[in-house]
Parts: structure tokens; sequence; C-alpha cells
């Protein structure tokens, strides 16, 4: 298990990861080989190569999971949950990943989650501090 306090993300990392981005959306999109290969034939029917968020089990995306309550103690607790969750499912996708470019790139998002906990936790504690 990686200590969420520990990544060394830098400016290569990155680079990388947006260089894999840039040359993703570059692509015409996928063949119909490659779609029927990864079972996205159905998604490409119904969307195009558009995106349409769904979880691993295949359950589709929905505001119902942006929660906020109009107490900002609470939504920020909310906001600091929902950041360790994103941490840790980085963690199981590194934990699997055998591709080093792959990995950078998780470990750049893994960071960040990191940054935007600690960044949502000061303000947590300030307002604690003040409201509370």
């Amino acid at each position: 298990m990686m200590n969420s306090n520990v990544c060394t993300v830098n400016q290569n990392n990155y680079n990388q990861a947006m260089e894999y981005v840039r040359l993703t959306f570059e692509r015409d999109g996928a063949t119909k080989e490659e779609l029927e290969a990864n079972g996205l034939t159905s998604n490409y029917v119904e969307n195009g190569y558009g995106i349409y968020p769904i979880n691993s089990n295949g359950v589709p995306f929905t505001v119902s999971y942006f929660a906020s309550i109009g107490d900002a103690v609470a939504d920020l607790a909310e906001d600091m949950a929902a950041e360790e969750k994103a941490r840790a499912t980085y963690e199981h996708l590194i934990d699997i990943a055998e591709d080093s470019e792959l990995i950078n790139i998780l470990l750049f998002l893994r960071q960040r989650e990191v940054v935007h906990y600690n960044l949502f936790k000061a303000l947590f504690d300030e307002y604690q501090e003040k409201y509370r």
C-alpha cells in the first residue's frame, strides 16, 4: 500500500500525462475490431465516441453523487471523503497496472487527489474553528 503523503510528481510526469491525453484525442477513434475486442460495441452504438461515464460495474454516473446539505463544514467533510476515495481508487489501479507510462499518469492523478484533500482539510479546519 502506498503512503498517501509520499509521491513525487515532477514536470516530466505531468508532460507525459498530457502527451498521452493529446495523442488519445488526436485519434480518429477506435476501429470496429477494437470496439468489439474491448466490449464497447453497444456503447459506441448508443454514444458514438462521446464520453459516457460509468463505474467498473457498468453503473452510469449520476449527478446525485454530488451531495450538498448547505452546511460548509458538513459539505467540506463530504468533499474530503470523496478525495480520499478517489486516492484509494488510483492506488488500486496502480497496484494492478503494468505499463510504466500509465502508472506515471495514475501517480500524477493520485497526487492531485492528495493536494485537493489537503486544501479541503485546511478550509475545513478553519471553518471548524470559526463556526463551531
